[in-house]
């Protein structure tokens, strides 16, 4: 989170406060009107108070504790979770009132002075690094999750082409392929690290021309990816990899089959293996960011013939 606030609540006093960005905020102006804000809704919204809000470019999240008399509220961008965020709050409220015993005792018999709690900010800082490696294993989930997609679809293609071509017509494909094949450093080298460019590598087939085959085995590097997090595959990049890899070879496929039985052999394959995979993983595929792109990879060809 970018913002967060601890506030006495009856008393709208801001106990403390920190950020992670640079924007020059008032921040005992704005937990006032935050505070404020949150005494209306409960006033008028049978004491439910609010929930999120998003104001400023930012989502705002509350967290209401009124056993000890203490208002959460964190601020991030707009595309994070309130959940998540409020789950957080809910973390810094038992821990602030752990660290500093806080009761209605504490609130009767402690002056409050703001300084006491200047410590915690290393508390909120000790947190923002768990959350953070905590987030970059949520995105490795994805990196994960777009690599099986992906790969479950060029294995598919793979498979039709090893079953469906033959002959002449499959070594000029191999031969178009491999000749065409990404040149991913020189496209892509700029913008990843040496070892995510590396491990990238391993999930994209390699066509063996000596042997006549296309050669696609990644488990070097989902264990590469497994064992080191860190390693800086992004999931734009990734994307952009793969969809290259597909018109590659779609483009390749389109062009060797040139009569109307080996075209109609190529609607088939898309009507009885890719749409019955898309159909199935249509909520999981638009969830990832991918379902549309698919299908214009795979059909908008076949629309225009």
């Amino acid at each position: 989170m970018k913002h967060v606030w601890i506030v006495k609540k009856d008393s709208s006093t801001m106990l403390f406060y920190h950020s992670y960005n640079n924007i020059p905020f008032k921040a005992i102006l704005v937990s006032g009107l935050l505070s404020a804000m949150n005494s209306f809704s409960e006033i008028e919204i049978q004491k439910r108070g609010i929930q999120s809000i998003n104001m400023h470019d930012l989502k705002w999240v509350y967290f209401n504790d009124p056993e000890h008399n203490l208002l959460l509220i964190g601020a991030d961008s707009r595309k994070s979770n309130a959940n998540v965020m409020r789950a957080r709050l809910s973390v810094i409220d038992t821990i602030f009132i752990q660290k500093y015993q806080i009761s209605q005792k504490f609130w009767e018999q402690t002056a409050i002075d703001l300084d006491l709690f200047l410590d915690f900010a290393e508390v909120i800082d000790e947190l923002s690094i768990e959350w953070k490696i905590a987030d970059k294993s949520m995105d490795l989930g994805k990196i994960l999750d777009l690599l099986r997609i992906f790969q479950k679809c060029i294995l598919k293609i793979c498979n039709f082409i090893e079953t469906h071509i033959h002959g002449q017509k499959y070594r000029r494909l191999l031969f178009d392929l491999h000749s065409n094949s990404p040149r991913l450093k020189e496209r892509y080298g700029n913008y990843v690290n040496t070892n995510a460019f590396e491990v990238l590598e391993l999930f994209i087939p390699k066509i063996n021309l000596s042997e006549e085959k296309i050669i696609f085995n990644s488990s070097l590097g989902h264990s590469i990816i497994q064992s080191n997090p860190k390693i800086g595959l992004e999931e734009s990049l990734l994307k952009a990899v793969y969809y290259m890899i597909f018109r590659q070879f779609i483009q390749s496929i389109q062009e060797i089959l040139t009569n109307p039985e080996e075209k109609l052999m190529w609607y088939n394959f898309l009507q009885e293996e890719i749409m019955p995979f898309i159909l199935k993983k249509w909520d999981y595929l638009s969830h990832l960011g991918v379902l549309r792109d698919l299908l214009k990879i795979f059909y908008s060809n076949l629309l225009d013939d």
